[in-house]
């Protein structure tokens, strides 16, 4: 989104957007998106800042990205394996940007292991967190 410009008044004006798993990938991008079309958009992940995961990208540089193309943007950590943490996730986008119309769940966890060998609590956990 360097080039691209927010649509203030695109389709998605007066609506506020939640975006879970979006440090980086399809959630950034799809963030990104909502935010063109004109949407506030909150995001969230476990990785709001630099040296928090191996991996490139954060909650700050999805933030940034927005806001740097005239859009509006907020991020909020959270842990989606916790039940409180779910909870707090939506009471704090409200509080920021008011009630949410748009949840984009592209938050997961994922293990590849063998069905036979699959324990349950890894099944549950991935179910707390993708569903």
């Amino acid at each position: 989104m360097s080039e691209a410009r927010i649509n203030a008044d695109g389709p998605l004006k007066g609506r506020v957007a939640l975006v879970t798993g979006a440090s980086r990938g399809i959630g950034e991008s799809i963030a990104a998106r909502l935010a063109m079309e004109g949407a506030k958009v909150v995001v969230s992940a476990r990785t709001a800042e630099s040296g928090e995961s191996r991996l490139p990208g954060t909650l700050h540089d999805t933030v940034e990205r927005i806001r740097k193309a005239g859009g509006h943007a907020a991020f909020i950590k959270a842990d989606l394996a916790q039940a409180s943490e779910r909870e707090r996730l939506v009471e704090e986008a409200e509080a920021t940007f008011g009630p949410i119309d748009i949840l984009i769940n592209n938050a997961a966890i994922t293990y590849f292991i063998p069905v036979e060998e699959f324990p349950e609590k890894r099944f549950k956990l991935m179910m707390e967190v993708q569903v």
